[in-house]
């Protein structure tokens, strides 16, 4: 950090630095890390973005008051992208390609990863593998077959680390998405008990892996949540 600080000095250059997965500081021991970083970034004449995938530890990094990044930071969530403007994409870019993509088919794409920028793009390149020149409606199930298929070792490598409740309730939330899960209906539909469905959700939520969403309990990872609910 001392010697990023000399070059952009030396340099007089507008300098973005950017920590992606920046909540991984939290996993190492040295638990002035955070301290550290403050003291030599807030000497830099640069911009930083710290950037996550695990909201509630990334937060908490910021919004903590005993912790050395307290507020030192504008919040700006990163939300899926317009339906519209990516069914409009996916039909051009098909098009750039030599194929033609109806925009009921785009749409449906679209629609099938909730609109992540990622699993947009891998779920259109495994259609375009097995599609003709023409997309057609059977083309995104074989498509995203074969997307589950290429993403289900990091899947497994998620569920390994996690407890039995938690894969538990992870799966009664893929297989039915519910505003309220600790009625006795829902725990007696999925097996489950309050306890530890009460412990599970908390370390779910740290990690990330579930939201509530209008109102609605449900996998945050939308092609991870179809990986669950076929098991």
């Amino acid at each position: 950090m001392t010697e990023l600080g000399l070059f952009i000095r030396k340099e007089g250059i507008n300098a973005n630095i950017v920590f992606d997965e920046f909540q991984e500081i939290t996993e190492l021991k040295n638990s002035s890390i955070e301290g550290v970083l403050r003291k030599h970034i807030q000497e830099h004449q640069a911009s930083y973005f710290f950037v996550g995938s695990r909201r509630r530890t990334l937060l908490d990094i910021f919004n903590q008051k005993k912790r050395p990044f307290y507020q030192s930071a504008i919040i700006y969530p990163l939300k899926p992208l317009p339906h519209e403007e990516l069914s409009a994409f996916l039909v051009e870019q098909f098009k750039n390609s030599g194929k033609k993509c109806p925009r009921d088919i785009a749409a449906a794409i679209s629609e099938k990863v909730r609109h992540y920028p990622y699993y947009a793009q891998a779920l259109a390149y495994n259609i375009y593998e097995v599609s003709k020149k023409i997309i057609k409606k059977q083309d995104i199930k074989t498509g995203f077959e074969n997307l589950i298929a290429s993403e289900r070792y990091g899947y497994e490598a998620i569920v390994q680390g996690l407890t039995g409740s938690q894969i538990s309730l992870l799966r009664a939330i893929a297989n039915d998405p519910a505003s309220k899960i600790l009625t006795t209906d829902y725990l007696q539909r999925h097996k489950l008990s309050v306890g530890g469905v009460q412990y599970a959700k908390s370390k779910l939520e740290k990690f990330d892996l579930i939201e509530k969403h209008n109102d609605v309990w449900r996998i945050v990872d939308p092609v991870f949540g179809k990986w669950l609910a076929m098991f």
